[in-house]
C-alpha cells in the first residue's frame, strides 16, 4: 500500500499543482485530455482562471456575467443566513426572479480567484540560521511569510496572498488572489433536490442527488473588490466555462479542478496511528449524538428547521466520512502498512552512510515530535469542537485576541489579526446573529462539556475547571452562558482594549478571557515550537521520501489549486456487485417514498416526459443524474467543475463512494471514484424548477 520507496502516480492519481502540468504531457494525452498543458497551467488565461474557492468548497465560472456553479451544500451556510421563520430557503431552495432579486449570500461569503503563483522557498527558509531555538525559526518563519505576502499585497490592487507549505515544508509557494466579497444566491434548489437521500445515500452509490446551486459574483462599478452594494455590478471573468449540454460517455475522458483541502498520503505511522485508533472511534459516537441532537431539536421546531438541519448534515458528512474511512480499511492494516514503509525508510537510510547522516536523525526526531502530538488528540480535539459549536465563545474571543495583538507593530501580530483581516473579522462577527439558534446550540454545547467533564485529570484544562466550578459545574455553566446569550454582543464589544474587555460581566467573554489566558495562549506557544522543530525535520524526512522516489510525485493537497484527471467509469464495490456509471430521472423517482427520498412535485411531473427531452443520454434513454469517474479529490473539491477532454463544463464534482474514503491516506485504483451531478440534470430540473433564466445563461452563445 504504501510507495514512499519507488513511488510512480498512476494516470488518474493524484492531484497535481498548475505548475507541474507542463511535465505531465504524455499522462495528460493517455488519459485522453487534448488541451496542451502549458494552456492548462496558464492561471491568468488558461481554463483553470474560471475556477475559484470558496473557502472549504469549489466554484466556477460559468458565464460572462459572473455567473458560478457550486454544489448545493456549498451554499447551505449561505440558505442559513439567509433562512427565517417565514423563508426557509434551505429547505424550500431559491430562484432569484431577476438579477434585482438576486439575494446576498452574507457577510462571510467569499470567492478567491488565484491569478498568479510562485514558489517562495528561498525567500522564507533560505536564510535561517541554523542555531536558532525552533520557536525563533517558526517566528522567522512566520515574520519571512508576512513579508513576503505585505509585499506581495503593496501595489494596492485589491488582491490577497497567502503563503503555503508543499512536501512538509520542502516547497514554499506564494498564490496571488483576486478576492470577492459581494457574492449572491441566484438559484438553489430545495433541500429535497440538492440532498436528496440524506444521510443514507451520502457517499453511497448509486445516487440521484441534485447537488448543484449558482451564485453570481459582484464587484463595484469600477471593478474593484467591494463587499455588498446595491450598486455593485457582475464580476466579468476572463475565462468561463462553456457548458457542453450533451455531456460525457461512458469510457470518456475527463479532469476536475479545485482546492482539494487535506491528504495524508505522506503521513508516518505515528501520525496516523492515534488518528485512525483512538480519534475517530471516538469522534464516530460523539458525532452520532450531536446529529440526533440537532435533527430532534429541528423536528421540534420547524421553524428553525432552515438553520438547523444545514450544521446537523455539516456533522453528519464528518461522522459519515469517518465511518467510510474505518470501513474501507476493514480489509488494509493501515497502522501496520505505515510501520512497514516507516521501517523501510530508516533501512534505505542506514544502507548508506552519507544517508544515515543526512536523514536518520530527522527521522528519529519527527516520530518523537508526532507522538508527543497524538498524545494531546482528545484533549485538543474537544476544545475545539466547543469553540466551532459555540459561535458567541469563538467570536468573543477572536474579539480578545484581537485586542491583544494590538499592542504589537502590525507586521508583528499573529496571522488573521493584521489590519488586512479587520474586513474579515468584522464580516464574521456580524455573521454570528444570522446563525445562531439559541436553543440547538445549547444542546450541543451542553453535550460538548459533559464529554470534557469526563475526561481524565490529565487532560483537562485548570482554567476551563476554575470557570465550570466557580459556576456551579458544567450543567449549570450552560445555564448561565444562554441565559446571557448575546450574539451581538462580540461584534460590539470588537475594537475595546483588554482592560475594557476583562472589565466586561459578560459571561462568555469572561470565558473567552479565562480560555485565552489560562489555555490558549500557551498551546499556541507549544504548537510554535512543535512547528518549529517540524520546519526542520519535516523537509528532510520528505527529501528522504522523494530520493527513495522517482518520476513525478504530486503534494498532499493542502487546499490550494490542483487538477486531477480521470474518465467516466464504474466500478466493483464488492465481490458479485458491478456499479454501472451513471443514474437516471427514472431511477430518482423510483427511489421516490419516505424521507429522504421526497422528490419535489415538479420534478415528478417532468420525469412523465424525461425520456422526451433535449438532455436524454441516447445509451440510458433518459436524463442522466449523476455519474462516477476515476478522477481523484477530497473534501474541498466539492463543487469543483467536471470538464471534458476539450475544457467544456460536463458536471459538478459533490463527493466520493463510501469503499474509497480512505484515499485521503492511501490511493485505490479499483474502488476510487468521484460522484458527479451531471449537465444534463442540472439543465434538465433548473427548467422543472423555475430555472429557466440560468439555463438561457448557461447555454448563452
Amino acid at each position: 500500500m504504501s510507495w514512499w520507496l519507488g513511488f510512480v502516480a498512476s494516470a488518474s492519481e493524484g492531484m497535481w499543482s498548475p505548475e507541474q502540468l507542463t511535465e505531465l504531457g504524455p499522462m495528460m494525452a493517455e488519459e485522453g485530455v487534448k488541451i496542451p498543458p502549458a494552456e492548462m497551467a496558464d492561471l491568468a488565461r488558461g481554463p483553470l482562471a474560471a475556477v475559484v474557492s470558496l473557502g472549504g468548497c469549489t466554484a466556477s465560472f460559468v458565464s460572462p456575467d459572473g455567473l458560478l456553479m457550486t454544489n448545493h451544500h456549498c451554499v447551505a451556510g449561505y440558505l442559513q443566513g439567509a433562512s427565517d421563520a417565514e423563508n426557509d430557503r434551505y429547505t424550500n431552495g431559491f430562484v432569484a426572479p431577476d438579477r434585482a432579486g438576486e439575494i446576498s449570500a452574507g457577510p462571510t461569503a467569499r470567492a478567491w480567484l488565484i491569478e498568479h503563483s510562485v514558489d517562495v522557498t528561498d525567500t522564507i527558509v533560505g536564510g535561517l540560521k541554523g542555531k536558532l531555538s525552533d520557536a525563533a525559526r517558526a517566528d522567522a518563519i512566520e515574520a519571512a511569510i508576512k513579508r513576503e505576502i505585505a509585499a506581495c499585497e503593496s501595489d494596492g490592487a485589491g488582491r490577497v496572498c497567502e503563503v503555503s507549505r508543499y512536501y512538509g515544508g520542502l516547497r514554499y509557494r506564494m498564490d496571488r488572489a483576486v478576492e470577492i466579497r459581494d457574492l449572491r444566491l441566484v438559484f438553489a434548489p430545495p433541500a429535497a433536490v440538492g440532498d436528496y437521500g440524506g444521510e443514507i445515500d451520502n457517499f453511497q452509490w448509486p445516487r440521484h442527488a441534485g447537488d448543484y446551486s449558482f451564485l453570481r459574483a459582484y464587484v463595484a462599478p469600477d471593478g474593484s473588490s467591494a463587499a455588498f452594494d446595491p450598486a455593485n455590478v457582475p464580476y466579468k471573468p476572463t475565462r468561463y466555462g462553456k457548458v457542453d449540454p450533451t455531456g460525457v460517455s461512458e469510457g470518456e475522458a475527463i479532469w476536475v479542478a479545485g482546492f482539494p483541502g487535506n491528504t495524508e498520503r505522506y503521513a508516518t505511522v505515528w501520525e496516523v496511528r492515534p488518528v485512525i485508533e483512538v480519534a475517530y472511534p471516538l469522534a464516530i459516537v460523539r458525532m452520532k449524538e450531536l446529529v440526533a441532537l440537532l435533527e430532534g431539536y429541528a423536528a421540534a421546531h420547524p421553524e428553525l428547521a432552515g438553520k438547523v438541519l444545514p450544521q446537523a448534515a455539516s456533522i453528519g458528512n464528518g461522522l459519515k466520512y469517518r465511518q467510510g474511512v474505518l470501513a474501507s480499511l476493514a480489509g488494509v492494516d493501515l497502522v501496520g502498512d505505515r510501520q512497514a514503509a516507516w521501517d523501510q525508510l530508516v533501512a534505505w537510510a542506514n544502507a548508506d552512510k552519507k544517508r544515515a547522516k543526512a536523514y536518520l536523525p530527522a527521522l528519529e526526531e519527527l516520530a518523537s515530535i508526532e507522538r508527543a502530538a497524538g498524545d494531546r488528540l482528545v484533549q485538543e480535539g474537544l476544545i475545539g469542537w466547543f469553540g466551532r459549536f459555540a459561535r458567541i465563545f469563538s467570536a468573543s474571543h477572536q474579539v480578545y485576541r484581537w485586542s491583544l495583538e494590538q499592542s504589537r507593530p502590525d507586521a508583528e501580530r499573529d496571522p488573521g489579526y493584521q489590519e488586512r483581516d479587520r474586513a474579515d473579522v468584522e464580516a464574521s462577527l456580524a455573521q454570528v446573529p444570522r446563525v445562531f439558534v439559541p436553543g440547538a446550540e445549547r444542546l450541543i454545547v451542553g453535550k460538548t462539556l459533559e464529554w470534557y467533564d469526563a475526561l481524565p485529570a490529565a487532560q483537562r484544562v485548570p482554567a476551563l475547571d476554575a470557570f465550570l466550578t466557580k459556576h456551579g459545574g458544567a450543567s449549570a455553566a450552560v445555564d448561565a452562558l444562554y441565559a446571557a446569550a448575546d450574539p451581538a454582543a462580540p461584534g460590539a464589544a470588537f475594537g475595546q482594549s483588554p482592560e475594557q474587555l476583562r472589565s466586561s460581566s459578560d459571561p462568555w467573554m469572561q470565558l473567552a478571557i479565562v480560555m485565552e489566558d489560562g489555555w490558549y495562549a500557551a498551546a499556541r506557544a507549544r504548537s510554535e515550537a512543535e512547528g518549529g522543530a517540524r520546519s526542520r525535520v519535516q523537509p528532510v524526512v520528505m527529501e528522504a521520501m522523494l530520493a527513495a522516489s522517482t518520476g513525478n510525485v504530486y503534494p498532499d493537497a493542502n487546499g490550494t489549486l490542483r487538477v486531477t484527471f480521470g474518465k467516466v467509469e464504474g466500478y466493483r464495490p464488492r465481490d458479485g456487485l458491478v456499479a454501472t456509471p451513471f443514474t437516471s430521472v427514472a431511477g430518482m423517482v423510483a427511489k421516490h417514498g419516505a424521507e429522504p427520498f421526497v422528490a419535489p412535485q415538479p420534478l415528478r411531473d417532468a420525469a412523465a416526459t424525461s425520456a422526451k427531452s433535449p438532455y436524454v443520454m441516447p445509451a440510458l434513454g433518459d436524463v442522466p443524474v449523476d455519474f462516477l469517474s476515476t478522477v481523484d479529490t477530497t473534501g474541498g473539491n466539492s463543487g469543483s467543475p467536471t470538464y471534458d477532454a476539450e475544457g467544456r463544463v460536463v458536471g459538478a464534482l459533490f463527493d466520493g463512494v463510501f469503499e474509497s474514503i480512505a484515499s485521503d491516506y492511501v490511493f485505490m485504483p479499483d474502488v476510487t471514484r468521484s460522484i458527479h451531478v451531471d449537465i444534463r440534470y442540472i439543465l434538465w430540473s433548473l427548467d422543472a424548477l423555475g430555472g429557466h433564466a440560468v439555463v438561457e445563461e448557461l447555454l448563452a452563445e
